[in-house]
């Protein structure tokens, strides 16, 4: 899941109490559909990396319609291609990647579960 919303830059809780106005809205509603493209790819093709692009792709494609959230689909698409590369680069750098470091503040969320 962390990784799914630093793909495409998806807004965070900025803090605890943020999830309980904020969340409602927004993160809730990202994250349940993010849950439900990683469940259906990984079903599809395993727990992977190809997993994770094709659910980012498909997001991207056809984003879910709420009304704090928009942003176009062609500028996630291209994020979603962005993010690859970047990714892509970390892993021919170094295999094993400090991926607590990459993921920064999507990693810290508590609220994954």
């Amino acid at each position: 899941m962390p990784f799914f919303f630093k793909a495409l830059e998806l807004p965070l809780p900025k803090s605890p109490d943020d999830l309980n106005v904020r969340g409602q809205e927004l993160f809730g509603p990202l994250k349940a559909n993010a849950e439900s493209l990683i469940g259906k790819y990984s079903e599809e093709m395993g727990a992977n990396a190809y997993a994770l692009f094709n659910a980012v792709t498909d997001f991207a494609s056809r984003p879910p319609r709420l009304r704090d959230f928009r942003r176009a689909e062609h500028s996630m698409q291209t994020q979603a291609g962005r993010w690859l590369r970047e990714f892509d680069e970390l892993l021919q750098k170094d295999p094993k990647p400090k991926l607590a470091e990459y993921l920064r503040e999507y990693g810290e969320v508590a609220h994954w579960n």
